[in-house]
């Protein structure tokens, strides 16, 4: 589970589902957005975390978002330190579900 301060052009919606490769899936919340504007345009800043949703879980983004808090305290949990392998692995399994969806 990841949990970061985040930027974007785009106001983040609350709750995006993202199916990968092999039945994995990858949720990913955003809260406390704020929207700056200055000459470029607005820059929305926002707390989000990203986890893989269990295996044996059929949510859907609707039903995370309706019990959101439950989900974002799940999502803040520590996991046990992952390797730079499997980062880069993820890394491009997301990269390569992007590019497919």
């Amino acid at each position: 589970m990841l949990y970061v301060k985040t930027q974007s052009s785009c106001a983040p919606a609350p709750v995006v589902v993202e199916n990968l490769p092999a039945g994995r899936r990858v949720v990913r919340l955003a809260d406390n957005v704020v929207g700056r504007t200055d000459n470029d345009g607005t820059v929305y800043e926002y707390d989000e975390v990203v986890f893989d949703l269990p295996e044996d879980r059929e949510e859907t983004a609707q039903s995370i978002e309706n019990n959101f808090d439950a989900w974002w305290a799940f999502g803040q949990q520590p996991v046990e330190e992952i390797t730079l392998e499997q980062r880069v692995s993820d890394m491009e399994e997301l990269l390569l579900g992007m590019t497919e969806g």
